[in-house]
């Protein structure tokens, strides 16, 4: 059965996506999940028959017992319900307003991540390695030991550069964006340290580009979080297609 070109879309994102009809509806919502930034157990979906409808048909509803949708089989095909071309997908967060735990665990604005110094060293790009081939900072000939403020400036001067390229998160759930600031945030700690602002292709950020009212780029909600230099790798890295099926 072939691919069906839906519009996904929520109260904070929209976009055209293409739907394969044998999915399950446990694996349509794993991916809608990275469309919308919505947890699988809060989505409720509606299914529209065309991108402007305002009738629609209830996919699934988690406020609903399972009983109570004698008509939905949950194990099956989405094939089971009217997959129309270019109709609409509309995903509800049913705990809208909720602390979500999946987005924000810390109820931080930024991003903490600590990478182990031997994984760090093992780093190709790293602007570790960095200052060794250009002999900067503790590795320099004549080095002395550097201040806080020479060492933030060095990290400023090598990010600094990299500002509108392509980047991805390290560990295991990779994310991939583009890199929109660099520099200090001082919201997030008065030390001076170099953050880098990311706005990620999916929600799967943390704020707008913004921090504690100051806007320091902009991005969408959930598209944008500011991270440390050591969890980023900047390269080709092209947008996913998160409805692939090599991802199934």
């Amino acid at each position: 059965m072939p691919d069906v070109a839906l519009f996904v879309t929520s109260d904070q994102t929209s976009s055209e996506r293409r739907v394969n009809p044998e999915w399950t509806l446990d694996q349509l919502k794993t991916k809608l999940e990275q469309i919308t930034g919505i947890a699988p157990p809060r989505q409720k979906l509606l299914i529209y028959g065309s991108s402007s409808a305002t009738q629609a048909v209830t996919m699934c509803d988690p406020s609903v017992p399972i009983a109570e949708q004698p008509n939905i089989n949950l194990e099956g095909p989405i094939s089971q319900f009217p997959l129309v071309p270019y109709g609409r997908i509309h995903v509800v967060d049913v705990r809208a307003g909720e602390e979500d735990d999946s987005l924000n665990t810390n109820g931080e604005d930024f991003e903490r991540f600590v990478l182990s110094d031997k994984n760090y060293e093992q780093r190709a790009e790293s602007a570790l390695q960095w200052k060794k081939r250009n002999q900067l900072g503790r590795f320099a000939p004549d080095a002395t030991p550097k201040d806080n403020d020479s060492v933030n400036n060095e990290l400023a001067t090598l990010w600094s550069s990299r500002t509108g390229q392509r980047c991805r998160t390290i560990g295991v759930d990779e994310r991939r964006g583009t890199i929109r600031y660099v520099g200090a945030v001082p919201e997030i700690t008065d030390s001076g340290s170099i953050w880098i602002g990311v706005e990620f292709d999916e929600p799967q950020g943390k704020n707008d580009g913004s921090i504690k009212g100051r806007s320091y780029f902009r991005a969408k909600p959930l598209h944008g979080s500011f991270l440390k230099p050591e969890v980023l790798e900047v390269g080709d890295f092209p947008e996913l297609d998160l409805f692939s099926d090599d991802e199934i």
